[in-house]
């Protein structure tokens, strides 16, 4: 007989093993610890080659650590998780799992506080929904249950990284949650049995991650050929359709239309599979509408904001009722302005990361077992773009990208933007740069921002001015203002108040006392170096060089004060000769301000202009600067 040793109770429990024959009763397994009050679930007898029993008990949980129901019943967490959608497949988990609980003494009641479900969400995926709330429930400090129970360790999830799993088993046991498989219902002690059986569990566990993995590779090569077999034979295969398009479930043979689908819903029957039509929601228009605004010139945030503006209901809303108003952006129009299916062709992999910057191949000459793009032309016949209007447009994307690079590739300083206002709306103009010319001439501007969602929309949106003057503008008024006599006048009061405070005069009577110390403590140092050479006595010494040394310590410390209180009289002095030679001033604070970084001069800007108007219809820039400095206004063109 080999039992687990009772001082490891106190985390998750250990399992205790018995080989009895089978004629005979379970013996107890574990007996109860003087030193830790604890619970003891049921034995399970589980089947043995050799026609012997194995029987198997669950290790005592110290009642200080573990969740009880006001019946003393332990409390657990139920997960489960499928990839596809199976009629109560999910239910099915947890019943089995709940069954596999009360046969260890544990309950799962039927609340979403213990019963954690991902329906119809791949292993793969390291953020799920339920599985999120999951941890951070685990690892808050008020967790109601002690142990988690899954039908099977996939169900946590399938990676390609067969170590993820031990992660989270010894993740949720540090945290008193340990993870039992419903369908191997057993625990071990990892930190204090020192058996070969937790050697072989070990093993065994690696094997069936590897396992998981090896399955999870074999469902992703098994769908990849299923959906390039399909998109070869002119059949759509995605749960998910472009925008202004539906998907309908059609007879194979045939493709005649038998039942359209919603969205996200699968549907299987032999003979059947599954094609593209054009909506006819409207949507359609939709898509004509895009694409002739891009070939018009405008942007697609302006698309994207008049779109919003006239209620379309954006992509999503087929998924979700709640945003059927809800706002375009422009990635939307963006993704939509770049999918060729608007001009007929289907391009499978169009969006995947790993498909990037490979060459899509011919759906006759594509292979099933292959990876990568596939480009099936004429997909959809009657499409809403002719190819001539979808490359001009491909073409105008492209140089729009170009254009914008090259902008971010050149620093430019705005010095206004954001302070600059329209006189009309009163929102601000932002500074914008075209792309280099061919001798690398860089045009900047101020433009109009734009009115996004609901609101009133100004009749200057989206207008330029030119950035220079400006800009030129400022300089001459931050200079004026640094240079007026106003500001000089300011300064000096200053000045004069800051040297009249009765802080500077304390300040030389410290400076005098500092001094005298220094002067007294110096004639100390010497008395005591004469004591020191007169002096024959070890222990006079030593008391005589202990005064010295104390005395040179508050020497040093004075003669600091001395120095820092005499760079301060030398800096009052410098601002005193400085109230003759005002000019001066001028110039200093003009250079720094020329030499600051652009936030700096932005502090500036606010502390000396109250506010920058525009008048597009005037062509005139109002500058109004603030009374207490300059107390006048300027005008700009």
């Amino acid at each position: 007989m080999r039992k687990a040793p009772l001082a490891s109770l106190a985390t998750v429990g250990v399992i205790a093993t018995e080989d009895v024959h089978s004629n005979t009763s379970v013996q107890q397994a574990l007996a109860s610890s003087r030193s830790l009050r604890s619970v003891t679930a049921p034995a399970l007898i589980t089947p043995r080659s050799d026609g012997r029993a194995r029987a198997t008990r669950t290790a005592n949980f110290v009642s200080g650590q573990t969740a009880f129901a006001p019946t003393g019943v332990r409390l657990a967490f139920s997960y489960a998780r499928q990839s596809e959608e199976f009629p109560d497949g999910i239910r099915r988990q947890h019943e089995e799992n709940a069954r596999v609980a009360a046969g260890l003494g544990f309950a799962i009641p039927d609340t979403p506080e213990f019963r954690y479900s991902d329906d119809e969400t791949s292993g793969r995926l390291k953020s799920r929904d339920a599985f999120n709330r999951m941890l951070d429930r685990i690892a808050s400090e008020s967790k109601p249950a002690s142990a988690l129970f899954i039908r099977e360790r996939s169900r946590i999830g399938r990676w390609n990284d067969p170590r993820r799993h031990d992660y989270y088993a010894v993740y949720f046991a540090d945290r008193g949650v340990p993870i039992v498989e419903s369908c191997d219902p057993q625990w071990v002690d990892w930190d204090n049995d020192t058996s070969d059986e937790v050697t072989l569990r070990f093993l065994h566990s690696t094997l069936k991650s590897i396992q998981s993995r090896n399955e999870r590779i074999e469902i992703v090569k098994r769908t990849n050929r299923g959906t390039r077999a399909h998109i070869k034979q002119g059949f759509y295969s995605l749960k998910a359709p472009y925008y202004a398009t539906d998907r309908w479930v059609a007879w194979a043979h045939t493709r005649e239309p038998i039942l359209k689908l919603d969205p996200g819903v699968s549907y299987v029957r032999e003979g059947c599979a599954i094609i593209l039509r054009w909506a006819t929601d409207g949507s359609v228009q939709v898509v004509r509408d895009i694409f002739g605004w891009i070939l018009g010139g405008r942007s697609l945030g302006w698309i994207a904001a008049e779109l919003t503006r006239k209620c379309v209901p954006p992509p999503g809303a087929r998924y979700n009722t709640a945003r059927v108003d809800g706002p375009w952006h422009k990635e939307l129009v963006r993704k939509i302005a770049r999918n060729p299916i608007y001009r007929g062709d289907l391009l499978y992999g169009r969006t995947s990361q790993r498909f990037r910057g490979q060459e899509a191949v011919l759906a006759p000459q594509a292979q099933n077992d292959a990876f990568g793009k596939i480009l099936y032309l004429d997909f959809l016949s009657d499409p809403p773009l002719s190819r001539g209007d979808f490359e001009a447009v491909q073409e105008r994307l492209e140089a729009n990208l170009y254009q914008h690079e090259a902008r971010s590739r050149t620093k430019r300083n705005y010095p206004l933007s954001g302070v600059l206002v329209c006189a009309s709306c009163r929102r601000g103009l932002h500074g914008f740069g075209s792309a280099p010319n061919r001798v690398g001439q860089v045009r900047t501007y101020y433009r109009h921002s734009m009115t996004r969602g609901e609101g009133s929309q100004c009749p200057h949106e989206n207008r330029y001015i030119a950035a220079a003057p400006v800009d030129s503008a400022l300089v001459n008024i931050v200079h004026d203002a640094l240079a007026s006599d106003r500001l000089q006048q300011l300064v000096a009061s200053e000045v004069t108040r800051y040297l009249d405070d009765p802080r500077q005069r304390r300040r030389a009577e410290e400076r005098h006392a500092c001094a005298s110390e220094i002067r007294e403590l110096e004639r100390e140092l010497g008395r005591l170096s004469e004591e020191l050479g007169q002096c024959t006595q070890s222990h006079w010494e030593r008391s005589l060089r202990s005064r010295k040394d104390r005395i040179v310590s508050k020497l040093e410390a004075l003669e600091a004060v001395g120095a820092t209180l005499a760079q301060e009289d030398a800096r009052l002095a410098a601002i005193e000769r400085g109230l003759a030679h005002q000019e001066a001033y001028s110039a200093t604070l003009y250079t720094l301000y020329g030499q600051a970084p652009t936030l700096v001069q932005r502090r500036v800007h606010e502390g000396l202009i109250e506010a920058v108007h525009v008048d597009f219809a005037s062509r005139q820039v109002l500058f109004t600067t603030r009374s207490s400095t300059l107390g006048a206004e300027a005008c700009g063109d």
